[in-house]
């Protein structure tokens, strides 16, 4: 069940990546590499709030 959990949480924050960059760059004309940062950023928070408190839960 573990390993379903791990692919659905990477699943959202790939989702969110390739979602959130091209959010960034069409819609609001921030910078590729910006972007990229950012949207980086918030997948890594995902997660590890995801791990945290969906996958790995003790």
């Amino acid at each position: 069940m573990e390993f379903i959990r791990f692919i659905m949480i990477n699943a959202v924050s790939l989702g969110v990546s390739v979602y959130g960059i091209s959010l960034l760059v069409e819609n609001f004309n921030v910078n590729v590499i910006i972007s990229k940062i950012a949207v980086t950023l918030i997948a890594q928070l995902i997660n590890y709030i995801g791990y945290k408190v969906w996958v790995f839960k003790k």
